[in-house]
């Protein structure tokens, strides 16, 4: 009888330890539309992983309007020389408290051992307040044979400027139209991707959306993400995931494409809305 061989990760390194709280993580301070120092989230990783989840939460106040990108650099040596090409401009506009699920992203990243790691943020707001970043490295694979990690992560339409992405209009009834992200052809191949997004608006209604990434051609899309959900909260001006584990979507595609993205709101969609891609390789 065939035995079916399955990875299991029996190492996590990660910031966010002790009693589950609406603080997990690492406090950093942004500043308005630009970015500050790094924070060091983890000093020193003890052995390599091949993956790394990033959870930003609590950067959502009433009132405010509040979009947020956050990066994340790392030092291999264990420095704190951080390089800023590692994973670029999360959007986590108004992201909501460990609570609602706030928000999450995953990358299949190999980071060796030793490795330093930091994290920065920048908002749209006048007043900064502060926002939380945990992340979870996944390493010591049973079946390293198993593991396909990536070498690089490279973000299609942020908007530094702003904090926030490239704009995009929801649809309602039927799908938005499809909104370019990139500024051109891509040179690099990619099997890995997230999607993002963000609402400037400071009165955000309790909607659904559901993003679609493709890629290729205007009129040629082929998807590579189908209905990413996404909500928004009335309560508190907070944007969340649902909870869910380890997300992303697997799609491998080569160099000199152009990637798109379309959103679907099961409501009225909030205002000003954008968004931002993100891709894996190696």
């Amino acid at each position: 009888m065939l035995q079916t061989l399955v990875n299991v990760f029996k190492g996590i390194i990660t910031n966010m330890t002790g009693r589950p709280s609406v603080t997990w993580g690492t406090q950093l301070t942004p500043a308005q539309n630009s970015y500050p120092a790094y924070a060091e989230i983890l000093a020193d990783t003890a052995y390599e992983t091949f993956g790394i989840e990033i959870f930003i939460h609590s950067g959502a106040y009433s009132t405010e309007a509040r979009d947020i990108l956050v990066t994340i650099g790392i030092d291999h040596a264990g420095g704190t020389t951080y390089t800023d090409c590692e994973i670029n401009n999360l959007i986590a506009t108004n992201c909501g408290t460990p609570l609602f699920g706030g928000v999450r992203y995953y990358f299949p990243l190999y980071i060796p051992a030793g490795s330093a790691i930091a994290a920065k943020a920048s908002v749209s707001h006048a007043t900064v307040r502060s926002v939380y970043v945990g992340v979870r490295l996944f390493g010591r694979p049973t079946r390293p044979e198993l593991v396909r990690a990536g070498s690089y992560v490279d973000t299609f339409g942020a908007v530094t400027a702003a904090s926030d992405g490239t704009t995009i209009t929801a649809g309602e009834a039927n799908e938005g139209d499809w909104t370019e992200v990139t500024a051109g052809a891509t040179t690099k191949p990619y099997w890995f991707w997230q999607v993002g997004w963000g609402a400037n608006d400071a009165s955000l209604t309790a909607v659904m959306y559901a993003l679609d990434v493709g890629v290729g051609g205007v009129g040629t899309e082929e998807l590579v993400i189908q209905d990413a959900l996404h909500l928004s909260s009335g309560t508190v001006e907070q944007m969340n995931q649902p909870l869910q584990p380890l997300v992303g979507y697997f799609a491998e595609v080569g160099i000199t494409q152009r990637v798109y993205v379309r959103m679907q709101c099961h409501g009225t969609p909030d205002s000003n809305l954008s968004t931002v891609v993100y891709a894996l390789g190696g």
